[in-house]
């Protein structure tokens, strides 16, 4: 068996590559990801974040012994929605020692071949350890029997496809399925900053994530809510310029509509300072390229898409506490603009929320959280 610290030195290496944006790994992604629904800029952002700290220290500390005779594969399915899980997931599984199975839909279709010449490249035991495939979802004649060859599944979607995986499957399923995240800003929290922080965990992939705020609650009163809601609409405006809104379908483009429709009844009736609290962005390919909402206080709206973000206000925390709560949705991510009482991140985390991270971080979360590399073990 070859000693953890080897593969630790090479996964490190492999990962600064994909940190390197001269590297081979990121040319050869940056042209594959050429033709992809996001924008350029995007993808950078993206694959600039995925290993963000996957450093010679953190390697060595997560690289775990592999899993000895059994040499099984681990099968991952991906998610189509974001930009990172293949390489994440990928890297986990080289901590862990073991092999996979990336099954890529989507925009990273073309990143687990990549990673599969990479690690080639990178030598043993990396090597041959990396099987890219894909196939159309619900595909009756390669599933059940994949399902039950591999070791254990990693899968990323939506809870009914989970369900369905499960069902099928006679190994065990680490579901990622169906979640929501939220933003807070405190009453020390300064407006301006919480905004450009919000903004940009808004337009990374487009909301498209479960790690992107669909709704921030403002500690305070309406007027406080409506102030960050203007400083969210123009770093809104100005993050258009740095991280250009993907592509949207016809389809997106009615329901993206349609969901103005319905905020124009649910938004906060403006008062006598005469502020609008539903501001709509320019036009993008025939949709609107965000709306900021500013809706009573009350559960969150967790139909975001598309940068339609819910903004309302909050009494406090102990308040967001009993929101989450009560509400009928699971939570992943809580992005903090400000501080918060001793004792309240417990207490938020009781609630439901997985991870409580800064404002702005929301999007870039450590490595080895989602997927861990226990996942793989």
């Amino acid at each position: 068996m070859v000693d953890t610290s080897v593969r630790a030195e090479l996964i490190a290496r492999g990962a600064s590559q994909w940190r390197d944006p001269r590297s081979d790994v990121r040319k050869k992604a940056r042209k594959a990801l050429g033709d992809s629904d996001w924008s350029s800029a995007v993808v950078e952002s993206a694959l600039d974040d995925v290993l963000f700290d996957l450093d010679d220290e953190r390697a060595r500390k997560l690289a775990v012994e592999g899993p000895g005779d059994d040499q099984r594969p681990v099968l991952v399915i991906l998610p189509g929605n974001i930009i990172g899980p293949a390489i994440a997931s990928a890297y986990c599984a080289a901590a862990a020692g073991a092999n996979v199975i990336l099954k890529s839909p989507g925009n990273e279709r073309a990143l687990a071949p990549i990673l599969a010449e990479q690690f080639e490249a990178l030598g043993k035991p990396l090597a041959g350890t990396i099987d890219a495939r894909y196939w159309k979802g619900g595909d009756f004649e390669i599933e059940p029997a994949l399902f039950t060859s591999v070791r254990k599944i990693v899968a990323f979607g939506s809870d009914d496809a989970l369900v369905e995986i499960t069902r099928l499957a006679r190994v065990p399923v680490r579901g990622y399925g169906t979640s929501h995240s939220l933003g807070f800003i405190a009453a020390d929290a300064d407006l301006a900053n919480s905004a450009r922080h919000a903004a940009r965990d808004v337009a990374m992939f487009d909301q498209r994530g479960c790690m992107s705020p669909q709704t921030i609650y403002v500690e305070g009163d309406d007027g406080r809510s409506l102030l960050f809601a203007r400083a969210l609409e123009a770093e809104l405006r100005k993050v258009q310029e740095m991280l250009p809104r993907g592509r949207v379908t016809r389809d997106e483009a009615v329901a993206i509509a349609m969901a103005i429709r319905k905020l124009t009844v649910s938004a906060l009736a403006p008062k006598t300072h005469g502020l609008d609290t539903l501001m709509v962005g320019p036009d993008l390919d025939d949709a609107p390229g965000f709306v900021v909402v500013v809706e009573p206080d009350g559960p969150p709206t967790t139909e975001g898409f598309a940068r339609i973000v819910s903004v309302k206000a909050c009494g406090n925390v102990d308040a967001l506490v009993a929101i989450a709560m009560t509400a009928p949705v699971k939570f992943e991510s809580l992005g903090l603009s400000g501080g918060i009482a001793t004792g309240a991140r417990e207490r938020l985390l009781a609630a439901g929320f997985l991870r409580i991270c800064r404002l702005g971080e929301m999007q870039r979360p450590p490595f080895g959280y989602r997927p861990t590399v226990e996942d793989f073990v």
